[in-house]
Order: C-alpha cells, then sequence, then structure tokens
C-alpha cells in the first residue's frame, strides 16, 4: 500500500471512531453501536500519541473507550445475528 492508500486508511479510522463519538454523544448505548475496523494504527510504533486518534490537527482523542468488535467476517456475523435474535426477543416474537 502506497502512502495514499495508507493516509486515506488512517483518515478513515479516525472517522470511524469519530462516528461513534458522535453516536454515543447523542445519547445512543453502546450495545446499540458496532465498531469494526482492524485496530492497527493506535499501537503502531509509527504513531507518535501511543493509544490516541485524532481526526483533525486540534481534534482530541476519538479512539478512547471505542467498543472494537474485531475485523473477521465470522465474529461480524456472530454479533448481528446477537442484535437480531436480541430484536426479535425484545419485541416477543
Amino acid at each position: 500500500m502506497g502512502l495514499d492508500g495508507l493516509s486515506s486508511l488512517l483518515v478513515l479510522l479516525a472517522d470511524v471512531c469519530h462516528a461513534y463519538q458522535v453516536l454515543k454523544k447523542g445519547g445512543l448505548k453502546d450495545e446499540n453501536i458496532i465498531v469494526s475496523m482492524y485496530d492497527d494504527i493506535a499501537y503502531n510504533e509509527l504513531n507518535p500519541r501511543p493509544r490516541v486518534i485524532i481526526n483533525h490537527p486540534q481534534g482530541s482523542n476519538v479512539y478512547a473507550d471505542v467498543p472494537k468488535v474485531p475485523f473477521s467476517l465470522s465474529v461480524l456475523c456472530l454479533h448481528f445475528k446477537k442484535m437480531k435474535d436480541k430484536k426479535l426477543v425484545s419485541k416477543g416474537e
């Protein structure tokens, strides 16, 4: 992956973390948010601030408290199945 591709990936991951923060601040509960991302930049040796991801130069840490689902299709499918089952139970179906 070239620098352009890497830069795009870093921006995407920062945006995903920021979206979680916006949803959480808006009152959505963690149990209703699934964040699935390949968690490779917060702890990367090239990251000058470990465990910190920002999405703009003056931004705060958007990585903090983000519940991450391991990125694999089988794990993601399992989480969606659990959500579907929970929804059916809560509706009484």
